[in-house]
């Protein structure tokens, strides 16, 4: 017993290689997911064995480990740990089985890094297996006659995801609607499975580049132009688009299609001189109006003027969204109006999003009416080519 107690303690020691993280035409790439920021402790364990890696050391181990972060701990049972751990530590499954964090299980293995004041836990998965933790999550469970939505989402978030690979970054995407949303082995199920596995290394292009292909959930009626949304350049392939046919938009059946927000007027009032504090760094005492003085072509509101005491501010784009929060949260949309009655004002609106590129809800109802996933990725990524890149 004391000698398998000292086996376990010490690791053995073999260099501890960093996973491939190459992009490559031909080779499915690693996606690196920061899961947690700044821990304090979490527990790892696998279907078999976990391999845990630091330095030049390496060891496999049964059951549940219990990491603490600061200082560096890692327990192998509740009174033994690992002697003089070292960030970065690598935590893989044995057999290619599961690997899981705090209980829920997870493809590919994790790394335990330090960058500057920082301590990441990150994700690296294999691209087609990050999918299969995606499109559940950003398209939720739906039945075989979507299938076709469930296509295209996976080869559009196989292209966003290969499009923001940054290997001078300590990790290339959040598991949030910042960038995609990314669940573990429980979100999964058949059809989104067999979506993926079908669409496997399919991408989207434009001019032979790979495409920036945002997507949001409701676009509301009409999907927006990228220049419109943030300050950036046209994209050719992310232009403003009518959702549907005849009249009636495809998203249509989207709980988020229609919306509205009552404020009090003087809760309103707050709200907004409580965000120009926060964005502009400006007290302010009285707000002279409030007034919408740009939309875009497709409708939404693209600038917000608010004359006060202190000046007048300008709100613009996508960051009009967080003006008036209210239960915790941003507007759903930019494509709104506001309306004074009595003593509340009004915001009504339409979607549910940023409103760029493809519209989810619209995916959906595209394919209960017959599309095809290429009709659907084409109807929103204007002038692009599918190509399979492994």
């Amino acid at each position: 017993m004391i000698l398998i107690i000292i086996l376990l303690l010490f690791l053995s020691c073999v260099p501890a290689k960093e996973i491939r993280r190459e992009s490559i035409k031909g080779v499915e790439p690693y996606v690196r997911i920061l899961i947690l920021n700044n821990p304090k402790s979490f527990t790892i364990s696998s279907d078999f064995e976990t391999i845990v890696k630091f330095k030049d050391c390496k060891g496999e181990f049964k059951g549940e480990l219990k990491v603490l972060t600061s200082p560096l701990k890692i327990f192998i049972d509740k009174e033994n740990s690992l002697k003089e751990p070292s960030l970065p530590v690598f935590f893989e499954p044995s057999n290619k089985g599961l690997i899981y964090l705090n209980g829920k299980g997870f493809r590919g293995k994790f790394g335990l890094f330090r960058y500057g004041d920082n301590i990441y836990l990150i994700n690296f998965v294999p691209m087609e297996s990050y999918l299969k933790g995606v499109v559940p999550k950003e398209m939720g469970k739906l039945s075989s006659q979507y299938y076709e939505a469930l296509k295209a989402q996976a080869i559009a978030a196989r292209t966003y995801a290969l499009k923001n690979l940054n290997y001078s970054a300590p990790y290339d995407l959040l598991p949030t609607e910042a960038h995609q949303v990314y669940g573990s082995i429980d979100d999964e199920y058949e059809l989104s499975t067999r979506a993926i596995d079908e669409t496997r290394g399919l991408v989207l292009t434009y001019n032979g580049e790979v495409i920036d292909a945002r997507f949001s959930s409701t676009c509301g009626g009409r999907t927006e132009n990228n220049e419109d949304v943030w300050d950036t350049k046209p994209l050719p392939y992310l232009r403003s688009v009518y959702d549907g046919r005849y009249g009636e938009p495809f998203c249509k059946d989207s709980p988020h299609f229609e919306w509205e927000v009552h404020f009090k007027k003087e809760d309103f009032f707050n709200v907004a001189k409580m965000r120009i504090r926060e964005m502009f760094k400006k007290d302010i005492n009285e707000i002279d109006f409030i007034r919408v003085s740009e939309f875009t072509r497709s409708g939404r509101v693209r600038t917000i003027e608010i004359k006060t005491d202190k000046g007048v501010f300008k709100v613009e784009r996508d960051r009009i969204r967080s003006l008036f929060p209210y239960e915790g949260r941003s507007l759903k949309s930019t494509l709104f109006t506001i309306q004074i009655k009595g003593d509340y004002i009004i915001v009504k609106g339409n979607g549910y999003g940023h409103g760029v590129g493809m519209c989810q809800w619209g995916a959906i109802g595209m394919a209960k009416s017959g599309f095809s996933c290429k009709d659907i990725l084409r109807h929103y990524y204007r002038n692009t080519r599918i190509e399979k890149f492994w």
